[in-house]
């Protein structure tokens, strides 16, 4: 099912010029997006919570999702497809993001009607505690 537009603007919009005629139009129509975190962070061999969540309540017929991560040997989502029931605007089943290797790669979530939305991952390991020398100390790396 497509979700229905959402109308944002309603007047006068030059949309070409053709031989210095402006070709004009009067409603213009956007199709609602898809939200995503602005960011995630997660280390190999670890696991986070994703959230998504779409910009209007889902249609009937729901809104089928799919998930897709462009370097599943950094990081892999899952599901990779799921359905948004009617009326809902966020999945009933978590999504998660499963760290594999130190890297980075993008996570896509796509549905019809919807405008595709993207974030960075960011597969890396947390420093627990910085390391603390007396000053004047000094590091030979190698020996």
């Amino acid at each position: 099912m497509v979700a229905p537009m959402k109308k944002v603007f309603t007047g006068l919009i030059t949309l070409a010029f053709w031989l210095g005629s402006p070709i004009q139009g009067g409603t213009v129509c956007v199709p609602p997006g898809i939200l995503l975190p602005s960011s995630v962070t997660v280390a190999p061999g670890d696991t986070t919570n994703f959230t998504v969540v779409l910009g209007i309540a889902a249609p009937a017929g729901g809104v089928s999702l799919t998930l897709n991560s462009s370097d599943s040997s950094k990081a892999t989502v899952s599901p990779v497809s799921l359905v948004i029931p009617v009326g809902v605007t966020v999945p009933q089943v978590p999504v998660i993001v499963s760290g594999l290797l130190s890297g980075v790669t993008t996570v896509t979530a796509s549905a019809p009607g919807f405008t595709d939305a993207s974030v960075l991952v960011m597969v890396t390991s947390a420093m627990s505690s910085p390391i603390i020398l007396p000053s004047g100390s000094t590091v030979m790396i190698g020996s």
